[in-house]
């Protein structure tokens, strides 16, 4: 999606995605638990996202000796989260529950402001695509449509049903 189109456009589509999941699980009634699950399923898919567009934009950035260098960091980062995310949650739930949910709300609009007016311009945006005989030097691009049809839609169902059988497969077992 950040090659279709563009970095800016993906990572702001990302955000939104997490807001929207986290404003449906803070406001979720107690005994709806099917919207509380929608919501979780919103912020998946933009957690996700927002994975792979920051790595991918930094990629565009950097060189592969920094790359390395901010691999490691995100691995560090993310383990000393997976530490203390548990015991700042604890402490968030003692007030309400909902604050988990909710502390999202305000830090994904301060990214928002963010990224539009530090990061935007320096984003890269659409990229050529082989298959369409796009050329890098013009910077034209085809319709939307055409761009759209590149995306393997079919290929993304099979491995999410293959990965939705295979946790099936493990929750059986146990």
């Amino acid at each position: 999606m950040a090659d279709v189109f563009g970095r800016y456009a993906a990572i702001t589509a990302a955000v939104l995605i997490m807001l929207v999941g986290s404003a449906l699980c803070t406001g979720t009634p107690t005994d709806s638990y099917a919207v509380l699950l929608l919501g979780r399923g919103f912020q998946g898919l933009a957690s996700a996202g927002l994975n792979v567009v920051v790595r991918t934009i930094l990629a565009d950035r950097v060189t592969l000796r920094e790359n390395a260098k901010n691999w490691a960091i995100f691995a560090l980062v993310g383990g000393i989260s997976y530490a203390l995310g548990p015991v700042i949650g604890g402490y968030l739930t003692s007030a309400n529950w909902r604050w988990c949910f909710g502390i999202n709300l305000p830090v994904g609009a301060v990214v928002l402001i963010t990224i539009f007016f530090v990061l935007r311009k320096r984003l890269l945006g659409p990229q050529p695509i082989p298959k369409l005989d796009e050329p890098a030097e013009t910077g034209r691009r085809t319709r939307l449509v055409a761009r759209l049809k590149t995306i393997d839609i079919g290929g993304q169902a099979l491995f999410v049903f293959g990965f939705g059988l295979i946790i099936l497969g493990r929750h059986g077992a146990a």
